[in-house]
C-alpha cells in the first residue's frame, strides 16, 4: 500500500535519495548494468525509480540548499513518495598485494641475497635500474668473501659498514657488513626481500669512491639512494608497503603483541621515509639530516 510521505518522514526521504544516487553511480562503476530509466524494457518500477531520481539530483543540486527545504519540495512535488527497485551490485574489489612467503625465523644472509635477487627479477620490465645491479654484483662479492654476516649493533643501528680510510686494514671488521641480529626476526614479519635494502644501504657505502672524503650528508645520501633503487625495484607500485604496514600496525594494537612486531612497525616507518622521497636528491639529503647527526651518529632508531 502506499502512502503520503508525512513530516516527520525526513530523514526516511533523504535516505531514499542517498540510496538512489548511490545506486546510479554504482551502476557505473561495478560493471555492465543497465540504469533505471534509460531503457524502456526494463520493469516499470525501474523505469519511476530513473525518472523520480532524475528529478531529486535537480533538488540537490544546489549545494546550499537545506534538508527540510528539499523536504518539503518532495512533499509537493511527489504525492506518493518514491518508488522502490531491487537494485544488484557487483563489487570489483583490488585486494593490495601482500609478500606470498615470509618463511621461517631466523633469516640468513643467504636468504635476504636470494630473496631481492628473486624479487628483482621478477620485477624486471617494471622496475631497473642499472645501480641495482652494481649493488648487487658488489654484496655478490663481499658474500663470496665472507665479509657479511649479523653481530650485536646499538638498538638504533640495523646495518653498519666498518670503513678503511687512511690506508689502515688492521682488525677483522674493517672493511665489512655487519646487520643488527634483530633483522634476522623483522626480516619474517616485514618479508626477505625488503629487510635485504638494509644491506644495498650498507653496500653502497662499500662501494662510495668518497666515503673518506666527503661530508656525512653527502655519504648517507648516496647510500639512501642505493637502498631507495631496492625498495623500488622490489615492489614498484609500493602496495605491500602499505598492505605490510597495515597488517603490523593492527597486530601491534594488541598490548600481547611481540617485541619484534613493533620493531617491525618502525622499520616499515623507516622504508616508508625512503620510499616516499621518490629518489629524489633534495628529499634525500632532507632525510639524512634528520636522521644523523653532523659527526655521522645515528639521532634516531631509522639511520
Amino acid at each position: 500500500m502506499k502512502q503520503r510521505p508525512s513530516a516527520n518522514r525526513g530523514a526516511g526521504f533523504v535516505f531514499s535519495i542517498a540510496f538512489s544516487l548511490a545506486a546510479l553511480v554504482s551502476s557505473v562503476y561495478a560493471g555492465p548494468m543497465f540504469i533505471a530509466g534509460a531503457d524502456d524494457s526494463a520493469p516499470s518500477n525501474a523505469l519511476d525509480l530513473g525518472h523520480e531520481t532524475r528529478k531529486i539530483m535537480s533538488l540537490v543540486a544546489d549545494k546550499n540548499a537545506s534538508v527540510l527545504a528539499i523536504h518539503q519540495k518532495a512533499e509537493t512535488d511527489y504525492e506518493f513518495g518514491m518508488p522502490g527497485a531491487a537494485i544488484l551490485i557487483r563489487p570489483h574489489l583490488h585486494p593490495y598485494k601482500i609478500e606470498p612467503s615470509l618463511g621461517e625465523p631466523p633469516a640468513t644472509i643467504e636468504d635476504l641475497i636470494s630473496a631481492a635477487k628473486d624479487r628483482i627479477e621478477s620485477n624486471q620490465g617494471v622496475a631497473s635500474d642499472s645501480t641495482v645491479e652494481a649493488t648487487l654484483s658488489k654484496i655478490d662479492e663481499m658474500e663470496s668473501h665472507q665479509r657479511i654476516s649479523y653481530a650485536k649493533l646499538p638498538s638504533n643501528e640495523l646495518g653498519i659498514y666498518n670503513k678503511i680510510c687512511g690506508g689502515k686494514k688492521t682488525g677483522k671488521r674493517i672493511g665489512t657488513i655487519n646487520l643488527h641480529l634483530r633483522l634476522a626476526s623483522i626480516a619474517v614479519a616485514v618479508g626477505r626481500p625488503l629487510a635485504a635494502c638494509v644491506l644495498f644501504h650498507e653496500a653502497g657505502h662499500a662501494s662510495d669512491p668518497n666515503i673518506c672524503h666527503e661530508s656525512v650528508e653527502d655519504v648517507e645520501s648516496f647510500a639512501f639512494h642505493r637502498e631507495y633503487d631496492c625498495i623500488q625495484a622490489i615492489y614498484p607500485t609500493g602496495e605491500e608497503l602499505l598492505t605490510t604496514y597495515q597488517q603490523l600496525n593492527n597486530a601491534a594494537q594488541d598490548p600481547r603483541a611481540p617485541s619484534v612486531v613493533r620493531e617491525s612497525l618502525d622499520f616499515m616507518r623507516n622504508i616508508y621515509q625512503i620510499y616516499r622521497t621518490g629518489g629524489d636528491d633534495q628529499k634525500i639529503r632532507k632525510l639524512v639530516n634528520k636522521l644523523y647527526n653532523s659527526d655521522g651518529t645515528p639521532s634516531s632508531p631509522g639511520a
